[in-house]
């Protein structure tokens, strides 16, 4: 989803939609040039998240690394960094990063001690403290070290766990462990929120009655599919037709104006699709010209035709 839901996808969406907490940003890759790339320095910049709480969230294996990143978000004004340990991609994980970095907990423990070691000592402004939160999953290929990994986040002083109860081999399919989960719930001493197939309000609903202490929840997909998905879990309407209409021709007039009509603003609207798709379950020859578009006109066609002639059911299980 990282590049779907950058800051013109949270802006649009914001704008329809005022009712989530916060926004997760795409993860910033720390390395060792200590700078940020401009599509980051965009994404990151205060101005161009002013409208929502926005927590930036950063990818990488180097306590130094670490630090500089969140230093830089320190002087951008944030109050918030996240340290992702979930992602399963097949460029990260042999790099020790992301989900990779639960498959050895020694090495991970190492990171965290010299971490906040460091910025114990080396952070530029004192006076503006920044929390560390954590997005994990549960373990690389197995859950075997989830007792080593919980008393890892309750060594050191993190404001939040946001636990994604799969392993890193069974990146988004089967269903979430909810067992794993409760070990999490039950051992972790710092706030625990949940991540991890939330679909629909009644899922929102299952999963708070079941862990009534949870910090918050986190979502993913399911946003993507339905954008209205925070109001209809706070008991608002559902989402209509007309509303997915208006916030995808949001987007897209948006994208365009950004990225000056380039090819990129099809490939994210036709990436938005494989998503917005499972809300019209009978429009399969539609969404196949929306994605055979070559050019903007002809999307924008394609992509009026299927909301003229097609009807909405937002799915309770999308089919992934």
């Amino acid at each position: 989803m990282e590049g779907i839901t950058g800051v013109t996808f949270r802006n649009a969406h914001r704008e329809l939609f005022p009712q989530m907490d916060r926004y997760y940003g795409p993860f910033i890759a720390a390395t060792q040039t200590l700078s940020l790339k401009k599509k980051e320095m965009r994404d990151t910049d205060p101005d161009n998240n002013r409208a929502y709480t926005y927590v930036p969230q950063v990818l990488t294996n180097s306590p130094e690394q670490l630090l500089w990143a969140v230093s830089e978000m320190q002087t951008r004004g944030y109050s918030e960094v996240n340290v992702n340990l979930g992602c399963p991609s097949g460029t990260v994980v042999p790099k020790f990063k992301g989900a990779g970095m639960l498959g050895d907990t020694d090495r991970l423990d190492r990171l965290f001690d010299e971490f906040f070691g460091l910025m114990g000592r080396k952070m530029p402004d004192e006076t503006r403290p920044v929390r560390i939160s954590v997005k994990t999953r549960i373990g690389l290929d197995d859950k075997n070290g989830l007792p080593k990994l919980i008393a890892i986040f309750n060594r050191y002083p993190f404001s939040e766990i946001i636990v994604h109860p799969r392993l890193r081999t069974d990146f988004y399919k089967g269903t979430p462990d909810l067992e794993a989960f409760q070990m999490c719930a039950e051992g972790i001493t710092r706030p625990v929120a949940y991540n991890g197939d939330l679909f629909s309000a009644e899922d929102y609903r299952r999963i708070t009655a079941r862990f009534p202490s949870l910090s918050g929840v986190m979502m993913g997909r399911g946003l993507l599919v339905n954008p209205a998905l925070v109001r209809e879990m706070k008991g608002g309407r559902p989402l209509s037709k007309d509303e997915l209409r208006r916030f995808h021709d949001l987007l897209f007039s948006r994208l365009l104006e950004e990225m000056q009509g380039s090819g990129n603003v099809l490939f994210r609207m036709k990436e938005l699709w494989y998503y917005m798709g499972q809300d019209f379950p009978d429009a399969g020859p539609y969404i196949k010209k929306v994605k055979k578009a070559k050019t903007p006109a002809d999307y924008r066609t394609a992509a009026d035709r299927l909301f003229d002639e097609c009807a909405m059911r937002v799915p309770e299980r999308p089919v992934f």
